[in-house]
């Protein structure tokens, strides 16, 4: 039997070879600048899919956009851990889950420091590379910080406010693997409702962190993206426009529908396939796994308990979910790939090659599931299941090792992650967690 961790050097053996040497999110903050990331605190960025409430149109819009280069603020997502980050009694904290106010405030107090140099030490001294990855990280922060006295006490006003940044260092990868260590700010954010976070005072940290010398790691903005010119912007945007077109009619919706409405008949389709939940309750089932609806639809609506027990089951690993929207998702991924042609990526790998190791890594799983050689529990079994529909069908279509982008439409921030989002949760199955699933030899 081939034990997880074994799998994922396998299977990322770059890894070793060529580098020998969390999304956490928390609550909702008063004054913040987003800069990246839906690890940016109390933002979760949407991929398009999962933009429930609004227009269909709005998907036709960004095709257009998105295949023609005219898409603004587009920016690099970037796989990496979270690092929080503030200045408190003169010296540096960071937090590696994230930091709302009321945890910052037993910071300031004393009750509980974030992290400094012993502290991750001490805490990750069992874990070297999480341990050396934070202390590279701690200490270009330190040094830029120090720089100037007076301009990190306006900035962070004694611990009122925090940086989110993504750590990205080859000694603790995550599913994409970057060459250069680096840490990258996302948002600046006023914890305290009562104060303002200086803008100017950002700017000023953000030039003196690109100025930072370091042989172990970077420190810096963002990259913010440029199009290529698109010869064949007219096909695919035609191709996808129709692939969409197809998947609207059948559900007899509009584009003036919403999101969440065209997902809603893709559920309530897929509920066909399971013969406990009577036809008269289909329609409710659908509104309660979509919506949230749960009035609808209760333990007294089925005759018999267990058909109850089984739909609970359905309901809370969102199994149903991931399959139902199959369709959908595979249009979004295809336009992942195609924009992600016309853009020169920074820190992930730009070669159209980069993506076969994952590639390697789902056929892998694959063959073992479908030979029997995967050992996990049913539920994770049923999610792995998932997860290769998902990443399978156009798995070819994954060709740069990147995570995907952000962009601004309209005023809002959405993701395009194409086939990443499929595999790093097929990824996760085998590598994390308390129990992760194994494949047998």
């Amino acid at each position: 039997m081939v034990d997880s961790r074994d799998l994922t050097r396998d299977f990322f053996r770059i890894i070793t070879e060529a580098h020998s040497h969390l999304e956490s999110r928390t609550h909702n903050s008063p004054t913040k600048t987003i800069i990246n990331e839906d690890v940016a605190m109390g933002s979760h960025i949407l991929n398009l899919y999962e933009a429930h409430s609004e227009p269909l149109s709005l998907i036709y819009d960004i095709i257009n956009a998105a295949l023609q280069g005219k898409l603004e603020e587009v920016q690099e997502k970037l796989d990496g851990q979270n690092v929080s980050f503030s200045w408190i009694d003169g010296g540096l904290q960071i937090f590696s889950k994230g930091v709302n106010w009321s945890r910052m405030q037993k910071a300031i107090s004393g009750e509980k420091p974030g992290h400094d140099a012993e502290t991750i030490a001490s805490t990750y001294g069992s874990r070297p590379a999480i341990k050396d990855s934070f202390l590279d990280a701690f200490k270009i922060l330190n040094n830029i910080l120090r720089r100037d006295p007076d301009l990190t006490e306006r900035l962070f006003q004694n611990g009122k406010v925090s940086v989110t940044s993504l750590l990205m260092h080859p000694k603790n990868p995550n599913t994409i693997l970057y060459d250069d260590p680096t840490l990258k700010f996302v948002e600046v954010v006023g914890l305290d409702p009562e104060i303002e976070v200086d803008g100017s005072a950002y700017k000023q940290f953000v030039s003196l962190a690109e100025q930072e010398q370091d042989d172990n790691i970077s420190a810096g903005m963002v990259p913010i993206l440029k199009f290529a010119e698109n010869s064949d912007a007219k096909e695919q945007v035609a191709e996808l426009e129709n692939e969409l077109d197809a998947l609207i009619d059948r559900a007899n919706l509009t584009r003036s529908n919403t999101v969440g409405e065209l997902i809603y008949k893709l559920v309530l389709y897929h509920l066909e396939d399971y013969s406990f939940i009577p036809e008269h309750l289909r329609d409710a089932a659908a509104r309660r796994l979509v919506f949230g609806d749960k009035k609808g639809l209760t333990r007294g609506s089925f005759q018999q308990k267990e058909n109850w027990e089984k739909f609970q089951q359905i309901e809370k690993d969102k199994i149903i979910i991931m399959r139902a929207i199959a369709p959908l998702e595979q249009v979004i991924q295809k336009l992942g790939t195609y924009v992600f042609r016309t853009l020169k990526f920074v820190l992930g790998s730009d070669d159209l090659e980069g993506g076969k190791e994952l590639q390697t890594m789902a056929n892998n799983v694959s063959s073992a599931f479908q030979q029997g050689r995967i050992i996990a529990d049913p539920m994770q079994m049923r999610r792995i299941e998932a997860a290769l529909e998902r990443a399978i069908p156009q798995l070819e279509m994954f060709e740069k090792q990147i995570e995907g982008i952000v962009f601004n439409y309209n005023g809002k921030w959405f993701k395009l992650t194409g086939l990443f989002t499929a595999l790093n949760k097929l990824r996760g199955y085998f590598a994390f967690g308390n129990n992760p699933a194994q494949i047998k030899d």
